[in-house]
């Protein structure tokens, strides 16, 4: 076996990573290495062992806020072999002094325990199968509003502001983005786009619950395939919203932090805009 090194990743090399987490799982939107690429180039690394990628992690910014930490993946034949731990220790050197966040499947919870994570909440996949109940129709586009307070309102339910996530996240091939309003500013916010196994909503966020399910049913409506969201199970109110609905039980993740307390208005997220980039 040769030196493995560290280095930053390279636009294309994104595509693999994300056809890696699509194997383990997380089902990843098919267009998201646009705007994944676009929150932060300069997130993303790759471990590197006789010219051949063999682990990815990601540390995106938003701001000076919390840095969030995803693409945590090492090739099947290299677990166990120590590269993965070497790539994180790099990061986590460079990032020395940030709040750090992530979203780890269960059986990672122990590994991001032992490098200093604390769990913050679970979150759990709900599935519709079958389509849901029809919109009252009362959703808007979401490129029809202001952008600036899009990002606001979007910044208030994630890591930070994230402008340049959000540009071709709400836009493009295979991608639907609604908010709700009430009459003079953004309630709510949802988008989804197409995956591997079907449709993710994510982010969806509101004020009220009312608006919540509208988003939810505007978002699902007409797709084809199982529609996905990923729920911070401390939300009720998105706990009754994906039982009413009928939604099945699917994916798990746990949502980790390390550094200062990190707190989010749980209560208004029904759903997470992505396992790798918060």
């Amino acid at each position: 076996m040769g030196d493995a090194t560290i280095r930053p990743m390279r636009r294309e090399e994104l595509e693999q990573a994300l056809r890696w987490a699509d194997e383990e799982g997380w089902e990843p939107g098919l267009t998201d290495a646009e705007p994944f690429w676009a929150a932060d180039p300069g997130g993303y690394w790759v471990e590197e062992l006789d010219g051949e990628m063999v682990a990815c992690l990601s540390a995106v910014r938003y701001g000076d806020g919390p840095v969030f930490m995803g693409f945590y993946i090492v090739a099947p034949g290299h677990r166990g072999t120590g590269l993965g731990k070497r790539l994180v220790d790099g990061v986590l050197e460079a990032l020395a002094g940030r709040t750090l966040l992530g979203d780890a499947v269960p059986e990672q919870v122990e590994t991001y325990a032992r490098i200093g994570f604390e769990v913050a909440w679970w979150n759990t996949r709900f599935i519709a199968d079958g389509p849901l109940p029809a919109p009252e129709g009362r959703c808007v586009a979401a490129v029809e509003v202001d952008f600036d307070a899009l990002v606001a309102f979007d910044a208030a339910h994630a890591p930070g502001p994230r402008p340049a996530l959000l540009g071709p996240w709400i836009a493009g091939p295979g991608r639907r983005a609604l908010v709700t309003t009430d009459g003079a500013r953004i309630t709510g916010f949802g988008a989804a786009r197409r995956t591997s196994a079907g449709h993710r909503i994510g982010p969806l966020v509101a004020e009220r619950p009312a608006d919540a399910r509208e988003l939810m049913l505007a978002l699902a409506d007409g797709l084809d395939g199982p529609v996905a969201v990923d729920l911070p199970l401390p939300n009720a109110g998105g706990g009754a919203l994906v039982e009413e609905l009928g939604m099945r039980q699917g994916f798990q993740s746990v949502r980790v932090v390390r550094g200062a307390p990190f707190t989010l208005p749980l209560e208004r997220i029904y759903g997470i805009g992505s396992l790798e980039l918060g």
